[in-house]
């Protein structure tokens, strides 16, 4: 059984105890004109693989409903902690958390003001970087059949052309087509296998990744979070699929360590969460999301020193001791 695993753990990395966004009308708006714009480009992207099927099916029309739903501003949050969570980490920073009180705290308050507008900016540029992929794929999962090309049509109109010919008393036609596309499962176990691959490299190199995990096609809500380890439990086993054990911290969850078991077929994959949502479908799809490393505000004295002061090696030597060591929470 092969382990991949970063140095990232959800109990020292939770940004833990920011009060809830509450967005100004301005910020909203810019929100939905991304959605918009991302619905647009997902339309276009779904025309170049399946050409005029994309109409026929209703992907291009799930997309632009998507692209037209509101925004949770806990969803957004949630997008923007994981952000902060990943970025915190790759810089070897010491994850701001809030301490008691909230925002009545004279400590917390000048934090909040410089950590908020970062976690916005972050959570604007990653949705409208991937947001028509993310579309993309709810719409293909939601609309696009496994076998999207017209075969029956195509069928009855050559038998009833052979048919009208007066050539043949009798005719059967039976056409089996091979898509040059995968469509619908197919294409999601396709993409979920590429991005299973590339976090065992990334993981590898010991560098926590953003994942945003698809569990239902009509909803655009996004779910990102950080996968941290991937255990190898069967790859390409006898019966044909690959199964993995996915661990990633999910900000709604807060600092429990969460596992999903992922087995993948080559029409479909299923996931069990442990500990299990209270509530929500099961997982559909998993999503490498690409976002390019931030650098996040920092506070106290690495905020005057930036990186001329050693405390990036204190804080790799503290983590080392820690993982070695320390204990998750029960």
């Amino acid at each position: 059984m092969s382990v991949y695993e970063s140095r990232f753990r959800p109990w020292l990395d939770d940004p833990a105890g920011w009060p809830s966004w509450s967005l100004t009308p301005q910020e909203a708006a810019d929100f939905a004109a991304d959605l918009a714009a991302a619905g647009a480009e997902a339309g276009e992207r779904l025309v170049n693989l399946y050409g005029e099927q994309a109409d026929t099916f209703g992907a291009a029309d799930l997309a632009a409903a998507l692209a037209a739903q509101p925004l949770d501003e806990a969803d957004l949050q949630a997008v923007a902690l994981s952000i902060a969570a990943a970025d915190y980490h790759r810089r070897r920073l010491t994850v701001p958390r809030a301490a008691a009180g909230g925002l009545t705290n004279p400590t917390n308050k000048p934090v909040w003001e410089a950590l908020r507008p970062y976690l916005l900016a972050r959570c604007r540029a990653a949705l409208a970087g991937g947001g028509a992929e993310a579309l993309q794929w709810r719409a293909i999962l939601g609309r696009v059949p496994d076998n999207w090309l017209p075969a029956a049509q195509l069928t009855r109109a050559l038998q009833q052309e052979l048919n009208a010919s007066g050539l043949f008393s009798e005719v059967e036609v039976t056409l089996e087509l091979n898509p040059p596309v995968a469509g619908g499962g197919r294409w999601i176990a396709m993409q979920c296998r590429g991005a299973l691959a590339e976090l065992r490299k990334r993981l590898r190199e010991r560098a926590p990744c953003l994942v945003e995990l698809i569990r239902d096609a009509e909803d655009a809500a996004p779910q990102w979070v950080v996968a941290w380890r991937l255990e190898d439990e069967l790859s390409l086993g006898r019966d044909g699929v690959e199964r993995v054990r996915l661990w990633v911290y999910d900000p709604r969850r807060g600092a429990v360590p969460v596992s999903l078991r992922v087995t993948l077929a080559d029409d479909r994959i299923q996931a069990v969460e442990s500990p299990a949502p209270e509530a929500g479908a099961a997982v559909k799809a998993l999503r490498l999301v690409k976002l390019e490393p931030g650098d996040p505000p920092r506070f106290g004295w690495r905020r005057w020193f930036g990186r001329a002061h050693p405390w990036g090696v204190f804080w790799w030597l503290k983590r080392l001791w820690l993982l070695r060591f320390g204990r998750a929470p029960a």
